[in-house]
């Protein structure tokens, strides 16, 4: 009876499917492609709303129009964007220092106060000293040596990394040369925002966390901040029960692990400032 039942609703026969040679599957996949006239028999019935869902989504994949895929220049332009909403300094170099490339964060970093320029679109050091020395680490990198500089000044220092673009292991030299900058701080004033938001920091609490990241001891913060050593004492450790670190140091750690987000004002400020140079 149940047999007839089936076949009745949608103009297929059953087979044997009470005894176990066919399955339900392979007659819901015939039944999809009956006539609609036998698909409107019996709306309630379960062949009837497996049928109308696969003929749904049959429907769907013949409307649907496949994606248009970006253009090359599109993908150029989306990375030189991400490569400007990273906090590290980055600036990609021929070996002799011509700039191809600086994000956002390298061209801050090049103004002055800063031992190193890109001035007439060179990376280059401002002192004869450390001219010798970085141009001497873009050599060395561009024969597939990492290496790394720092530029001491009275009012500055930076440190960089410099990473060959060759093959390893070739003997062959390489034009291009990667700088990545060294972080100037533990935590972004951005970074530090949301830091102290997520974890509902009182702005005295904040205060005390900039300082202790900036090197600082709570005696010397609390000398900073014209309060009682054991004031700051009292917002260190409430810091902590808030962000569960177990010391200073871990609280700072935490500080320096977080993502290194672009203020969002930073970021307008230098809209349609050309990062990638010829």
């Amino acid at each position: 009876m149940a047999r007839r039942g089936i076949e009745n609703q949608t103009g297929l026969h059953a087979g044997p499917i009470a005894s176990g040679g066919s399955t339900g599957n392979e007659i819901m996949e015939a039944a999809a492609y009956a006539p609609t006239s036998a698909r409107t028999v019996a709306p309630h019935s379960a062949p009837y709303s497996a049928i109308a869902a696969l003929t749904r989504t049959r429907a769907l994949d013949e409307r649907r129009e496949p994606e248009a895929q970006p253009s090359a220049q599109d993908l150029q332009d989306a990375l030189l964007r991400v490569l400007d909403e990273v906090d590290h300094g980055l600036v990609l170099t021929r070996r002799g220092g011509a700039v191809v490339f600086a994000n956002h964060a390298a061209r801050c970093a090049c103004r002055e106060p800063s031992p190193l320029s890109l001035a007439q679109g060179h990376l280059g050091a401002r002192r004869a000293r450390h001219q010798d020395a970085l141009a001497h680490s873009l050599a060395d990198a561009a024969r597939g040596k990492r290496a790394m500089v720092v530029l001491n000044d009275s009012e500055c220092s930076i440190t960089l990394g410099l990473v060959p673009l060759c093959p390893a292991d070739t003997g062959a030299e390489h034009d291009l040369v990667l700088a990545v900058f060294g972080r100037q701080q533990v935590c972004e004033s951005l970074s530090f925002e949301f830091f102290a938001r997520t974890h509902q920091l009182t702005g005295a609490e904040s205060r005390v966390l900039r300082l202790l990241c900036d090197g600082l001891r709570p005696a010397q913060a609390a000398q900073r901040l014209g309060v009682a050593a054991s004031t700051v004492r009292t917002q260190i450790n409430s810091a902590r029960a808030k962000t569960g670190a177990t010391s200073i140091r871990d609280l700072v750690k935490r500080m320096g692990s977080m993502p290194q987000m672009v203020p969002a004002l930073r970021a307008v400020a230098s809209a349609g400032t050309p990062s990638l140079l010829s």
